[in-house]
């Protein structure tokens, strides 16, 4: 500083470095403000990365919800489709019996429409008694009756993958026949 002025630019950054370490040498004070600024970027960093597999996670869920819904509905498909082989109600598929008919071929794999068409779908069916026993029906005074249990698996992927979807519903039903009853359908 000049006789009794104020330096007009401040206290200079620069400060005089201690004896023995070159003639006139200067250094700049300051990294603190650096070390700060990279552990703020660290941080928004890792937010960032946690916040992006957060929501990446809530759309995979999501998306196998869908997928699990659809599985449903696809096995669903399966046991409507078997009720209607075994019921039969226009007499088209067993004609017109006046005994309960055997189950249809099992397992089956009837073909799905639409989107639920990338389901692999399998209807099997089990009939009690067996339609080789004897007599093949429940007898009730005159009344025959069966009983089938129906299960259909609807799965889309490969067992073992995170997007691997499987539903599975099991029915039972019932059908009854009286032989002495109205043809064509013979209900009870």
């Amino acid at each position: 500083m000049k006789s009794g002025r104020k330096d007009p630019e401040g206290p200079s950054p620069l400060v005089p470095l201690p004896e023995g370490s070159g003639a006139g040498a200067v250094v700049r004070e300051g990294g603190f403000a650096f070390i700060a600024a990279l552990f703020l970027l660290v941080v928004l960093g890792a937010f960032v990365a946690f916040a992006t597999t957060i929501t990446m996670n809530a759309q995979t869920s999501g998306a196998l919800a869908v997928q699990g819904v659809r599985g449903y509905e696809a096995a669903r498909s399966g046991v409507e489709w078997a009720t209607y082989q075994i019921l039969d109600p226009r007499q088209a598929i067993n004609g017109t019996v006046t005994t309960p008919p055997p189950c249809f071929a099992s397992p089956s794999t009837p073909t799905l429409p639409g989107d639920l068409g990338n389901f692999s779908l399998t209807v099997s069916c089990t009939r009690y008694p067996a339609n080789g026993a004897s007599p093949n029906y429940y007898e009730e005074g005159s009344l025959r009756t069966v009983v089938y249990d129906v299960t259909a698996t609807a799965s889309q992927g490969t067992p073992g993958a995170a997007d691997y979807v499987e539903r599975q519903l099991q029915v039972r039903i019932e059908q009854c026949k009286n032989p002495n009853g109205t043809a064509p359908a013979y209900s009870c």
